[in-house]
């Protein structure tokens, strides 16, 4: 009885209190307008609340003007206003959203406060009625005067109006980044509630996308809902998101509202004939038509050597609901014949049996393709292959040549002098403006980031340019031929060893901290008998390389010896810990060992019979060569990896070599010498952030010239990118064990124990961190937000300078 008084004591209190805060923000609800500080400028403001979301419109002296929604909550007890940003509505270059905190009036007609990061903000309530429908009308939906002065809502409708059903067409000159087609198709309801198909169409796409919807009508002729729940694909695949179809009262137009995903400015719908809609493919399907072509590219696996693959994919059957597409296959000298089909978020690529009937299973050798997807470009395919630790790279076979090379240089070049303008800038203001921590000043180190290009939000975007070019890199046409000559030989991966040093410190030093002596004589005897069988145990663990070669013998291994030492004494467990961990130290040792001597006789091997040419490389550079045709290379300097990134592009431009094959194993050499080209040292010293910046130029220049004084189709060149290609200090093997993209992305910069500390200390404000790719402008980030955090990165971490 006490429980269910109890319960609903608890459930009166909920109801109670949600009631309370809505009766809250009644009371605010409406259109407020006034200014707000931000740095030296002066913005203005208009602040729309609103059950159907709130809105933060701002505009600057210099033009620069935007939207975003937030959630706006009111104490009326305290009249404690604050407001948490969602999402862009119209997002201005280099700016970042921001929420605020303040105080209402007690007439309830202004409010006074602070946005954060910026400055003092001061906003009074619109009371002219016509004005304040008005604004809320162009960036919301139409809205009754009373609800905009937080009076007595419109009665919800009690039936479902015709005047939606039907079909209804628009455009919008601008959403997000591109144009947008719609398609509305409202079935017929009797009640509030019911259905739609929604078909959406970006420019930058060729095909219609289709989504299921359902509708709410919120007024029977003024205004309604439509949500889209699930997306299974197309151009906003990734969480649901609504939008409102509303009349417009000034001209009695239907028009779409604002939306948080759509990022359109309310534009005209005009009804059309059903029989006028578009067919099309739904979401789930559609990208799969996209595919149609032939493809040539390879097979990479850890256990066996690469394949070359070709597959030419035909629509079947294009006028069925059911699409599938017929494969051929030409996986090394065999062919097949599959049947891709879509199945979920997936496609699935099956054999056929006789009869072209779908196999149940995977194809030969378990090939069951779970994962296919761009690669950054329509050109490239990443696919990845069931049951296997396989990958695949394939690129579209090109009739006739695109101008894909030149449009890679142009973008690149022109991002690239865009981010050295902006960066020369920004660093020449912050020493003017605050050349030590002690003076750091953290609202105007936000303006000069905001104004002079390197916005907070610049991590992203640079890890989603970088991919561009690598994809860019990876589909220029390739004429050479990889010699299938990989070591890509199996070895306990660092990844495995330190989940199996995880497995050990999670078994058992709990156990070890709580191990105490038995109470009574029966447990005493138990306890010394598992004693003994234990130390017996601990003195068999062995850690022969043959018995830990596999992630899955050395995890067994490890959970054995822990399910033993949380048995034995604590001496025992302490000393059969020390043996475990130096047994570990000591097969990472050795794999390094072993690989470096697997690289040193494929080295040998492949530059037999070959020398290098005479007279087309400087002393330091033949120098440099031969330590890296040796094999004895594991680690370049910023110098040798800009010479070496100078050399491959050149290659790629001017030759097309290496082959594709070999620049996919040469990733990770040509993102190091990539990020060169903006320098290493981002101190204070502008003169330091230039020289850095030239020293790169020059040692890149320097490659180049070499690979051109070599001339194309050199045996010498191609022996060197087949060394770096396959050396397993720089080759670029996927696995999904691998350590998080924070510190792989890190460690190309810098040393990996500074990573791994700078990655501890971020995710304190930042705890999606590791999941982010790292950049420099990532550290002023988090100073901006926390500047004492610059302090724990300088003394725990150094970092002295980014």
């Amino acid at each position: 009885m006490l429980a269910r008084i109890f319960v609903g004591a608890i459930t009166w209190l909920v109801v109670a209190t949600s009631f309370a805060f809505a009766a809250d923000r009644e009371l605010i609800a409406g259109v407020w307008k006034g200014t707000y500080h931000c740095g030296n400028a002066t913005a203005e403001l208009s602040l729309i609340v609103d059950d159907r979301g709130d809105r933060f419109i701002f505009s600057y002296p210099n033009g620069a003007s935007g939207e975003y929604s937030l959630k706006v909550n009111f104490n009326q007890k305290r009249r404690q206003i604050s407001a948490q940003p969602l999402d862009w509505i119209d997002r201005p270059s280099g700016f970042n959203m921001v929420g605020f905190d303040g105080i209402v009036s007690e007439k309830v007609n202004s409010i006074q406060g602070n946005v954060r990061t910026c400055g003092k903000l001061e906003l009074k309530r619109i009371v002219d009625e016509k004005a304040a429908n008005a604004i809320i009308s162009k960036h919301i939906g139409s809205s009754s005067a009373a609800s905009a002065r937080g009076g007595q809502k419109a009665p919800p409708a009690s039936f479902y109006n015709s005047v939606w059903e039907g079909a209804w067409k628009g455009r919008a000159a601008k959403c997000a980044d591109a144009p947008l087609d719609v398609y509305f198709v409202v079935a017929p309801s009797k009640s509030p509630l019911g259905t739609a198909r929604v078909l959406i169409k970006q420019d930058k796409t060729s095909e219609w996308f289709e989504y299921e919807a359902q509708t709410e009508s919120m007024n029977t002729e003024t205004l309604l809902r439509v949500k889209i729940e699930r997306p299974k694909g197309g151009p906003f695949s990734r969480g649901s998101f609504d939008f409102d179809i509303f009349v417009d009262r000034s001209d009695n137009s239907k028009k779409l509202g604002s939306s948080y995903r759509l990022q359109c400015r309310p534009f005209d719908l005009t009804k059309v004939p059903e029989t006028e809609v578009p067919s099309a493919s739904m979401a789930d399907s559609a990208p799969v038509a996209s595919f149609v072509g032939s493809w040539d590219g390879a097979i990479y696996s850890r256990r066996s050597r690469d394949r070359e693959i070709a597959l030419t994919i035909k629509e079947s059957n294009p006028k069925s609901s059911d699409r599938a597409y017929d494969v051929e296959a030409l996986i090394g000298e065999e062919t097949q014949r599959l049947v891709l089909k879509p199945s979920g978020g997936n496609l699935q690529l099956e054999a056929l049996r006789e009869g072209n009937v779908p196999s149940s299973g995977p194809i030969r050798r378990g090939l069951l393709f779970t994962d296919i997807r761009y690669g950054g470009t329509k050109d490239l395919l990443v696919v990845r292959i069931d049951g296997q630790d396989e990958f695949a790279y394939l690129w579209r076979r090109k009739e006739a040549e695109r101008p894909l090379q030149t449009t890679c240089k142009s973008v690149m070049s022109a991002w690239l002098s865009a981010q050295r303008d902006a960066m020369t800038i920004a660093r020449g203001l912050k020493v003017a403006l605050y050349p030590s921590l002690a003076g750091y000043d953290v609202n105007r180190a936000v303006m000069a980031e905001a104004i002079y290009g390197i916005p907070v939000g610049a991590t992203q975007d640079l890890a989603e340019f970088r991919s561009t070019l690598y994809a860019c890199a990876m589909t220029m046409p390739s004429v050479a031929v990889s010699d299938d000559k990989s070591p890509l030989a199996i070895f306990s991966d660092g990844a495995d060893i330190a989940r199996a040093r995880a497995v050990l410190r999670t078994g058992f030093h709990p156990e070890v901290a709580r191990l105490k002596e038995p109470a009574t004589a029966l447990d005493t005897s138990r306890f010394e008998a598992e004693r003994q069988r234990a130390e017996a145990d601990v003195a068999q663990l062995s850690f022969d390389r043959s018995d830990l070669a596999t992630t899955n013998s050395m995890l067994a291994a490890a959970a054995r010896s822990a399910s033993v030492i949380q048995n034995a004494r604590p001496s025992v467990a302490a000393s059969a810990l020390t043996a475990l961990t130096d047994g570990l130290d000591a097969l990472e040792r050795g794999d390094a060992e072993a690989r470096l001597n697997l690289l040193r006789q494929f080295a040998q091997q492949r530059m037999s019979g070959i020398e290098p040419p005479v007279g087309a490389l400087s002393p330091a550079a033949r120098s440099f060569l031969d330590t890296v045709t040796s094999g004895r290379a594991n680690a370049f300097t910023p110098a040798e990896s800009g010479f070496l990134y100078g050399m491959i592009s050149r290659s790629i431009e001017a030759c097309h070599e290496p082959s594709s094959a070999t620049r996919l194993l040469l990733i990770d050499v040509i993102k190091r010498g990539m990020q060169l080209l903006i320098g290493t040292d981002f101190s204070g010293d502008l003169s330091s952030t230039l020289g850095s910046q030239l020293a790169s130029h020059a040692s890149i220049i320097e490659g180049a010239n070499s690979s051109e004084a070599i001339g194309c189709g050199s045996p010498y060149l191609a022996a060197v990118y087949d060394i770096l290609a396959y050396s397993p200090t720089h080759a670029a093997l996927p696995n999904g064990e691998r350590a998080p993209l924070f510190i792989r992305s890190c460690a190309l910069d810098r040393e990996a124990s500074q990573c791994s500390c700078m990655k501890t200390v971020i995710q304190t404000l930042r705890p999606e961190v590791e999941r982010m790719a790292f950049d420099r402008s990532m550290i002023s980030t988090v100073i901006n937000m926390n500047p004492t955090v610059g302090l724990e990165l300088g003394t725990r971490c150094g970092v002295s300078n980014y």
